[in-house]
């Protein structure tokens, strides 16, 4: 994974990274930069990031209104998004992170952190 190279430097003639191919979103090589879609038979979870024996199961929420409301955090829960993780190879620790987002003011609003 290349960092500190924006797409404007991507493109000029003088960085000498004109061609480069950023598969830093593919499915393809989601593993290989940190991050897999999570499917599960109770639907998906918006990301996980495993690193160093630590599993980060996240669930992003669009909410009214100026103030989180716990959904973010409670759907990962109700719908035990990161239970493939617990005692899972690899996997020491897992952490689950809801993040609310306010449609009207456009910033994060709201997260709630669970950690076993």
């Amino acid at each position: 994974m290349l960092t500190g190279v924006s797409k404007f430097s991507k493109v000029s003639i003088f960085s000498g990274l004109n061609n480069l191919r950023d598969i830093t979103l593919s499915a393809q090589y989601g593993t290989l930069c940190g991050y897999t879609e999570d499917v599960s038979h109770e639907g998906q979870c918006d990301l996980t990031v495993k690193h160093a024996g630590i599993a980060w199961v996240f669930e992003f929420k669009v909410v009214d209104g100026d103030q989180g409301t716990g959904e973010a955090l409670r759907q990962l829960q109700a719908r035990n998004y990161a239970a493939k993780y617990r005692g899972a190879p690899g996997i020491e620790r897992v952490i689950e992170v809801g993040v609310e987002f306010s449609r009207t003011r456009r910033q994060v609003v709201g997260w709630d952190v669970r950690a076993r």
